[in-house]
């Protein structure tokens, strides 16, 4: 049966060896029971507006017989222009062409276990399940896609659908997360330069002075008089088309032989200032900010491949990622409020503990220009991931709170005072390192001290 030869405009049900297509060929939004009742849908209409409508409809339900549901389309074209977020294209071809590959995505949809989402799953929780029954059901691993459109240049397919094209970044990194825990593996596709304060990767570049910051500079050669050893720039040494050396007034004929140009310098008209080398500044299209290249954030474009653990979650989501917020319970467990921990600290320092050991409080502050360039939803996944660092150094018995982003206090319970003392040369040298690796700024003004309750 071959699509070209349909002369209705009406939508239809065509059944190839007990396999339901849904054929659209109308512009008239699908109901819910039209999409559950099929097996597949083939869009007919290349109505781009809605096509793109009706796919982040079904993507974005939350059963999965609708935004698992296989989806085709008629017109290469539309395909390409969907940025291949459907299954395929069927063009001049016939339904049974497709009828393995859609028999196999339904074998596979009806061995997921019923469930339905929890209120406590978060929202990038709900996408990552969707992402592995997905990935599960088509049998395949997801490439990033380059994209002019993609805030940060790149985007992936299904995710497309789900996650606002601002968010991706953040999700990418609740992927690295979920790698972490074993529910999948990923392999490095790309590493993009993004604008720390809207992640953008619109990015203008430009040579700009050292000192004020100004585009209106100029790179001149310098000179090396060998006779003399005078080093300066060539406008020294311009006379009308001669060259003449302002310190001997010989006159230079030939490179290589009286003289050479060993590099460049670079003038500034608007403040005169020279210097060896420009400064790079990328400027944001999106938001305006003016990034120093060691303040531009890296994100990592990956391969997204399903591990065995990955692929019992998507078959089995009622599991819904307990362990990925193990850590964070745990964190929680030790976590108190400031009120509570100044109370417990002062009831810590009249309890006695055996022979050379006490209860210690640490602090462990750092400036607030350090985090300045990030939005709030970043400092606050910044926040969260520094909670995990510190607990890696306590034990069950001690107590930690969070005073603000950029300040912690830490109670650690029947300590010793070397224990104490391997505790802040610890925190110092890795906390300075994760503040140096992230933000490059070595004016942190980080401080960590300990003090005897």
């Amino acid at each position: 049966m071959i699509l070209k030869n349909l002369e209705t405009n009406a939508n239809i049900i065509l059944s190839e060896n007990d396999i339901d297509f849904h054929i659209v060929n109308s512009q008239i939004e699908l109901s819910l029971d039209a999409i559950i009742s099929c097996d597949a849908i083939v869009f007919r209409t290349d109505f781009i507006n809605f096509l793109t409508t009706q796919i982040e409809r079904i993507r974005k339900s939350d059963n999965p017989k609708v935004y698992l549901k296989p989806i085709y389309v008629s017109n290469k074209r539309t395909f390409l222009r969907l940025n291949k977020n459907v299954d395929g294209f069927l063009g001049e071809n016939e339904l049974k062409d497709i009828e393995d590959q859609v028999q196999e995505v339904v074998k596979r949809i009806k061995q997921i276990q019923a469930f339905s989402f929890a209120h406590s799953t978060s929202f990038h929780q709900r996408n990552f399940i969707k992402l592995c029954q997905f990935l599960w059901s088509r049998d395949q691993d997801l490439s990033p896609s380059r994209s002019r459109k993609a805030h940060i240049g790149y985007h992936y397919n299904f995710i497309s659908y789900l996650i606002p094209d601002i968010e991706l970044h953040q999700f990418i990194d609740f992927v690295q997360n979920m790698e972490k825990i074993g529910y999948v593996s990923i392999d490095l596709v790309e590493r993009v330069s993004l604008c720390k304060k809207c992640s953008g990767s619109y990015l203008h570049f430009s040579e700009t002075c050292h000192k004020c910051k100004s585009v209106d500079i100029e790179a001149e050669s310098l000179i090396h008089h060998f006779r003399c050893a005078y080093i300066g720039p060539e406008s020294d040494f311009k006379k009308d088309d001669d060259l003449i050396c302002p310190k001997c007034d010989k006159m230079l004929r030939h490179i290589g032989v009286d003289y050479d140009k060993p590099s460049e310098i670079i003038h500034c008209h608007s403040c005169n200032h020279q210097a060896q080398q420009s400064a790079i500044v990328a400027t944001c299209v999106d938001c305006g900010n003016r990034n120093e290249l060691a303040n531009l954030h890296t994100k990592e474009m990956f391969k997204i491949k399903l591990t065995e653990q990955g692929k019992n979650l998507a078959l089995n989501p009622l599991s819904i990622i307990e362990s990925s917020s193990s850590v964070y319970e745990q964190a929680l467990e030790l976590e108190i409020a400031e009120q509570l921990f100044d109370l417990l600290a002062r009831q810590e320092s009249k309890k006695k503990y055996a022979a050379n050991t006490a209860s210690y409080e640490l602090s462990i502050s750092f400036s607030t220009e350090t985090t300045s360039l990030l939005t709030n939803s970043e400092i606050k996944t910044f926040a969260y991931e520094f909670k995990k660092i510190l607990l890696n150094y306590l034990e069950e018995i001690d107590l930690f709170c969070q005073v603000s982003p950029h300040q912690y206090k830490l109670l650690l319970i029947a300590k010793n005072e070397q224990y104490i003392h391997q505790m802040l040369e610890t925190l110092k040298y890795n906390i300075n390192k994760v503040l140096n690796d992230n933000f490059n700024d070595p004016l942190h003004e980080l401080t960590v001290s300990a003090q005897k309750l």
